[in-house]
Parts: structure tokens; sequence; C-alpha cells
């Protein structure tokens, strides 16, 4: 699925580029991801950079461990493996097309919702 990709990719850049998550903050939230695991990574990088430390991998997998949830989202393994992304150019642009899902995923549940209510 693409949308599993590009979280991934954003997540990675996060991890190893220092500017990344201001640059993607103000575009999209925890609750942008279709990936609840990835959803609960963005939080972890949040309250890192929130905190004053540096991000990466390691300081992440801490603050999901103090939160008990490393295991939830794969371990630290998983951080280790989105970690290596090549480039992190592109991550607005990537954060974007996580926005622009969310959106389409609000959108399709507002439909539903509409046509459960109008079945009624």
């Amino acid at each position: 699925m693409i949308d599993n990709q590009v979280e991934q990719i954003v997540l990675g850049a996060c991890l190893i580029d220092k500017d990344a998550i201001w640059k993607v903050s103000s575009l999209i939230s925890s609750e942008s991801f279709d990936s609840e695991s990835h959803g609960l990574i963005f939080n972890a990088i949040k309250s890192v950079y929130d905190k004053g430390y540096a991000i990466d991998v390691v300081s992440v997998s801490a603050e999901l461990e103090l939160k008990d949830k490393l295991d939830r989202v794969g371990g630290k393994q998983y951080l280790e493996s989105i970690s290596i992304v090549q480039d992190t150019t592109n991550v607005e642009t990537h954060a974007k097309l996580i926005a622009d899902c969310a959106g389409n995923r609000q959108l399709l549940s507002v439909a539903t919702d509409i046509a459960g209510i109008s079945r009624d």
C-alpha cells in the first residue's frame, strides 16, 4: 500500500534528519497516519523533539518504552528498519501525501455515515 510506504519514509526521515520534524509537524499529526503504530511513532518523535532531545532510533525507542508502546510499534528493530531512508529532500511532499490520504479517509468516513443515515 502506498500509504504505508510514504508513512515509513516520513518517519524514517524524522529519525535521521534533525530538520525533518519541524518541516512536517505543521502538515501532519499522529491522526494523519493510516497505521496506528506509525501514529504512535510520530507522537514519540514529537515528544522527544518537544523535550529538546536529539531525535534518533535510541531516543525514540526510549520514549516508546517509557510509554510501554515499543513492542506495539514493532520494537527497536522496526525503527531501525525505517531509519535507513536514503534521501530526506522530499519529506514535505511526502507529508502532504499523508495529509491528503488522511483527508480522503475522513471524506470516505463521512460519506459512509451519510449513506447509513439515508438508509434509516
